[in-house]
């Protein structure tokens, strides 16, 4: 059992110390960051995981998403159908 409780505390700081260092990278405002940061403490793996799913994308993301999409379109488009009109 004492090993079990080792792993799940070594997870849970993981999770809590790159989540600190995500929101010490990403967050621009004192209070947020301030926020964020008593969040994560107070309770570590919820605060990190609404962290994750609240998280803002970064401009360079966004970009390199849609520039994702739009290389697969254009791969997509230049792939030949199939006999029943479909593209495999």
């Amino acid at each position: 059992m004492t090993v079990l409780w080792i792993v799940l505390i070594s997870v849970q700081l993981v999770v809590a110390i790159g989540t600190l260092v995500d929101v010490f990278r990403r967050v621009d405002s004192g209070w947020a960051m301030l926020g964020w940061s008593l969040l994560v403490f107070a309770v570590p793996l919820l605060g990190a995981v609404i962290y994750w799913l609240r998280r803002p994308s970064s401009p360079e993301e966004v970009e390199q998403a849609y520039l994702a999409e739009a290389d697969r379109r254009h791969a997509r488009a230049s792939q030949p159908f199939d006999s029943t009109g479909l593209r495999p």
